[in-house]
């Protein structure tokens, strides 16, 4: 069984997520942190800003998304990966940019 961690549930993460999941099936695990529990697809908040929608026009609970789908979700903050650097500013969450950057570095020191 394998077991994948996607780091951030916005438009990639969220995206990535949810082909992991349908291509690798239900034996296998797909996790996803990120601190906040809802997909917010921000480029129809100017809708909202203008009232033609409601923020929950634009926005979903992504916990009842991912349940449904057999996603796991863990609603926290990334600050390092799994070699134990630290990624950036230990407030801001690392990104997938950031997160990358600091996986890359840490694979050709392990030789990976």
């Amino acid at each position: 069984m394998a077991k994948v961690v996607v780091l951030g549930a916005g438009v990639a993460g969220h995206t990535a997520a949810s082909f992991l999941k349908k291509k690798l099936g239900k034996h296998h695990e797909v996790i996803v942190v990120t601190p906040n529990s809802y997909y917010q697809w921000i480029p129809s908040n100017i809708w909202v800003g203008v009232g033609q929608m409601t923020i929950d026009d634009v926005r979903f609970e992504l916990k009842k998304v991912y349940n449904r789908w057999g996603i796991v979700l863990k609603q926290a903050k990334a600050l390092g990966n799994p070699s134990g650097r630290r990624c950036g500013n230990p407030e801001r969450l690392c990104d997938d940019r950031v997160y990358r950057q600091c996986t890359e570095r840490s694979d050709r020191k392990s030789g990976l």
